[in-house]
């Protein structure tokens, strides 16, 4: 295990803080076991979840410590990658891993808990997710991995008030009758199920949809990962009303996701649904020193007009030594990073084909898109 990050500072104090476990398992040697392609298909080791683990945990410990709700107290690595000789995400380790993250998170009552998977996973009644040492043993091959919406369940009676857990892995069904019947046997991280009232208060849950799978470019961090990433880094962003500061919530996180998703595998494909799932109450994770940026898709209607406006904006309140403007007329639409906000946008037509057009938008990542109307 990869201790990324450590916070010598007292866990007694006042203020909790963010407790991360990043889990990327890429190696799964066991995968041409006697038996095992015939019950499960032709599932490869993968390449993606040792770099989307790693880009994910690092940018949460390079971010704005000031601007977390709590600030980071520990952020713990587990990664394989296919033919490594030593690797840390088998069952045991993963296990040890968790129950030392489980602890941190219970240290106090402000404290955020921050679970991260990416690497093979199935859906039967439950989402499985397999670590290193699936399929090791013949007789019971899920004894290499582990039940999360179990797991889950336990955590929100034991486990800190607000949780947070990112699953980068395929939810497809299992592919035969056996495969069924034996993952009966996948057991959770944390089996303490409790009648007590709900220790979670403010949890988010996001992952690919029932049926979906996951995908990545071969040894580069998945788009799911950096979508949920720039989540949490401010593309996911609402303006605090009360306060007039940006902030990353559970709920705004779980309104963005969807666009910012699509907006990291770009317009050429369609994105998976992914399934968000709030369990409590609205909770803010971070409250941004400026504001975010986001992508404005700024058009002309009719379309026929685009191809010879001059396109601009500029922030309000501004003047025109900051306006930003197309260098060059296109029929498509003009997709330029824009910071959230108050802006005017203008048409200007320098020929005369069309009278001039302007308007006001107020920007919100992570993508604002404003058609402007002209006429002849």
């Amino acid at each position: 295990m990869t201790e990324l990050f450590y916070s010598s500072t007292s866990q007694q104090e006042e203020q909790g803080g963010l407790h991360v476990l990043a889990i990327g398992a890429g190696h799964y040697p066991h995968l041409g076991s006697p038996g095992t392609v015939d019950v499960f298909g032709h599932l490869e080791e993968l390449t993606s979840p040792a770099v989307s683990a790693r880009w994910f945990a690092e940018r949460l410990r390079d971010s704005p410590s000031a601007e977390w709700a709590v600030p980071p107290k520990s952020i713990d690595l587990l990664t394989s990658e296919p033919g490594q000789e030593t690797f840390t995400t088998k069952r045991a380790q993963i296990q040890q891993a968790f129950d030392q993250w489980h602890q941190r998170c219970r240290s106090h009552p402000a404290n955020i808990g921050l679970f991260y998977f990416c690497g093979h996973g199935f859906q039967h009644d439950n989402h499985l997710l397999l670590t290193s040492d699936f399929a090791e043993s013949v007789h019971n091959r899920f004894a290499g991995s582990f039940d999360f919406d179990n797991t889950r369940r336990a955590l929100a009676h034991n486990g800190p008030v607000t949780q947070c857990f990112i699953i980068d892995a395929c939810r497809s069904p299992l592919p035969t009758s056996e495969a069924r019947q034996q993952a009966r046997f996948s057991t959770p991280l944390l089996a303490s199920f409790s009648v007590r009232r709900k220790a979670c208060q403010a949890g988010l849950t996001l992952r690919v949809s029932l049926g979906e799978e996951g995908a990545a470019d071969r040894y580069k961090a998945s788009a799911f990962t950096k979508a949920v990433t720039k989540a949490l880094q401010g593309h996911a962003a609402e303006l605090d009303g009360e306060t007039g500061r940006w902030v990353v919530s559970n709920q705004s996180i779980g309104t963005a996701i969807g666009a910012i998703l699509q907006e990291t595998v770009g317009n050429d494909v369609t994105a998976p649904p992914v399934a968000i799932e709030h369990d409590g109450r609205y909770h803010i994770f971070r409250r941004l020193n400026s504001p975010p940026t986001g992508t404005l898709e700024l058009s002309c209607d009719p379309g026929m007009a685009q191809a010879r406006a001059r396109l601009s904006y500029e922030p309000l309140p501004g003047g025109g030594d900051q306006r930003v403007t197309r260098r060059k007329a296109s029929a498509m639409p003009w997709r330029v990073p824009i910071q959230a906000g108050h802006h005017k946008v203008d048409a200007r037509f320098p020929d005369g084909d069309y009278t001039d057009a302007s308007d006001m938008v107020f920007a919100v990542p992570p993508v604002c898109q404003k058609k402007l109307w002209v006429a002849r």
